[in-house]
């Protein structure tokens, strides 16, 4: 028998190659598609930590600005607490220094005025033993070993005219209700000389009656009556507006 004819060879390729070059180019697709995600994913992910990354500084920024602001506040509120209690204290110490100088000086002018009065009381004293010695050097030369006679009272205008002697060395700036008088029994010697003051009822008002009693005592001596005597003691009162 004659030999089987030859196959004829195929002018493309097969089914298998088809198929097989689909699965290939398919899978290719596929992973460049994955890689595009995977780069767009590694895009996002590089482009959101970026901006974390951003805000966080700007963040960090801002806190860092407001700390600074309030720490730049915070010490000029400190230097102003400072410099306003250095004033303070500057002031309370003027103002202690100040008080204490006047206290100091109203002592100084107190101590001055008791020293002088104590200096007149102490004159006083030694004129008035040397008078009543004088007097009783006299008594004894003339033999009056007897009473003596009691004078007669002061004249009627005596009071008004010690009243005039005194008045201008009263010195008194304060203001009274009314016209209340300080009645004050004044001591003296036959020459006039003062000797003694006591105030024997008051006006009410201590500051006149104090500045009545100073004037006396810078009176010194009171005037004689229409008869040359002194008459001693006598009480006269004293009024603010007479």
């Amino acid at each position: 028998p004659p030999p089987p004819p030859p196959k004829a060879e195929p002018t493309g390729p097969s089914e298998a190659d088809i198929a097989l070059e689909k699965a290939r180019k398919k899978k290719a697709d596929d992973e460049a598609v994955a890689q595009k995600l995977a780069a767009k994913k590694k895009a996002d992910a590089d482009k959101a930590a970026k901006e974390k990354e951003k805000l966080a500084k700007e963040k960090a920024a801002k806190e860092k600005a407001a700390k600074e602001k309030a720490a730049k506040e915070k010490a000029k509120k400190e230097k102003a607490e400072k410099e306003k209690r250095a004033q303070e204290k500057a002031a309370a110490e003027k103002k202690a220094a100040v008080e204490k100088k006047a206290a100091a000086e109203k002592a100084a002018a107190e101590k001055a005025e008791q020293e002088r009065v104590a200096a007149e009381t102490a004159l006083k004293d030694k004129l008035r033993q040397e008078n009543l010695a004088r007097l009783t050097s006299l008594a004894g030369a003339t033999g009056d070993t007897g009473t003596a006679k009691k004078s007669s009272g002061p004249s009627p205008t005596y009071a008004g005219k010690v009243v005039a002697a005194v008045k201008p060395n009263i010195i008194f700036s304060g203001d009274t209700t009314g016209n209340p008088a300080a009645e004050v029994e004044v001591t003296s010697l036959p020459t006039g000389e003062i000797l003694g003051r006591k105030l024997k009822r008051s006006s009410g008002v201590k500051a006149w009656d104090d500045a009545v009693l100073r004037a006396i005592d810078r009176t010194g001596r009171l005037p004689r009556d229409i008869d040359g005597r002194v008459p001693s003691p006598m009480l006269i009162s004293f009024r603010p507006k007479d």
